[in-house]
């Protein structure tokens, strides 16, 4: 049960604080490469954590440089972060950088907020499907 919730709070603060953007099927159809590229940077998220936390976490607080480079061993993210913000800072995207203790709040609220959207009233137990037609 402990390791679920970290597991969840790891990915969770990597992929949905604030500020991080979501991309639909349409947003990335006949993307370039570059494009490919700010996506990964857009769409997630690094926290900050001291060596204790970056290593339980396997170094998935550099999520940015994870998701841009998906081969490279987990114990070089931290070296390649210095390269990557070093672009960002050169090029302006907004790089999403958060402390863990702000993000898992956040990431608590989006899930809210995402679940009283999806919520199935009381009495309509169908599985709802993707246009929101039960089956």
């Amino acid at each position: 049960m402990i390791r679920n919730v970290w597991t969840n709070m790891v990915i969770f603060c990597g992929h949905f604080p604030d500020g991080a953007e979501k991309f639909s099927e349409a947003d990335v159809e006949d993307e370039t490469r570059g494009q490919w590229y700010l996506r990964q940077m857009l769409g997630s998220a690094n926290f900050e954590a001291g060596p204790v936390i970056e290593f339980m976490s396997g170094n998935l607080c550099y999520q940015i440089e994870h998701h841009l480079f998906p081969d490279l061993p987990s114990n070089r993210l931290r070296e390649i972060s210095v390269r990557v913000r070093a672009l960002c800072e050169k090029y302006d995207p907004a790089l999403h950088d958060r402390f863990a203790a702000r993000s898992v709040p956040e990431v608590v609220a989006h899930h809210r907020q995402a679940g009283a959207a999806e919520q199935v009233p009381q009495g309509d137990r169908r599985r709802r499907t993707r246009d929101g037609v039960g089956t």
